[in-house]
């Protein structure tokens, strides 16, 4: 089919039917503006947590381990990242640690809280020592990360598989990467 035929069998959007749905307006408003810089953003969503379920829910989608518990974005990191999972499929232990060694020491997320995910990681090609220990756990498995004194170290049961220096504090010290069921 020509590129034009894509275009012809795009689907109308429909939207939810406005009077099944409840709009509640019990909650402090966001209160942003396009005015704010990013840390103003912070500030202001911070202030209002307790009283508007997204600000709470907002350090989540910032990835900011340094004020949520880690389990919600380990389990993401495990079980929804297959790019990095589907690059070292086949790899022994050894080479494919070599290959997340190989990758810059960077994270791409500025501050000791904020973390990336393994897909992440691995498609910018850098990522702190805790990232990569969640790469390495997205692709050879392990049971925690151990976060203290400047190291991030992949355990699996009390064998260290892998360990690097981080910048990171997570509010965990100990993040459990299980594939356990939930």
């Amino acid at each position: 089919p020509s590129p034009d035929a894509v275009d012809r069998t795009l689907v109308t959007p429909r939207l939810p039917d406005a009077s099944r749905v409840r709009f509640v307006r019990d909650e402090a408003p966001l209160g942003l503006s396009t005015d704010m810089d990013a840390a103003e953003v912070a500030r202001r969503l911070g202030a209002i947590r307790g009283l508007n379920r997204a600000a709470a829910l907002a350090p989540y989608a910032a990835h900011s381990l340094g004020e949520t518990e880690s389990r919600p974005f380990a389990v993401a990191a495990v079980e929804r990242c297959p790019v990095s999972r589907n690059a070292l499929a086949g790899l022994d232990e050894g080479e494919a640690l070599s290959r997340i060694d190989a990758l810059g020491c960077e994270s791409i997320y500025d501050g000791p809280s904020r973390v990336a995910q393994p897909d992440e990681a691995w498609n910018f090609g850098t990522g702190d020592g805790l990232e990569k220990c969640l790469l390495a756990a997205n692709c050879l498995g392990g049971t925690e990360i151990r976060v203290g004194g400047g190291t991030a170290t992949l355990m699996d049961g009390e064998r260290a598989v892998y360990s690097r220096p981080t910048a990171k504090r997570p509010l965990d010290r100990s993040i459990d990467v299980s594939r356990r069921s939930r």
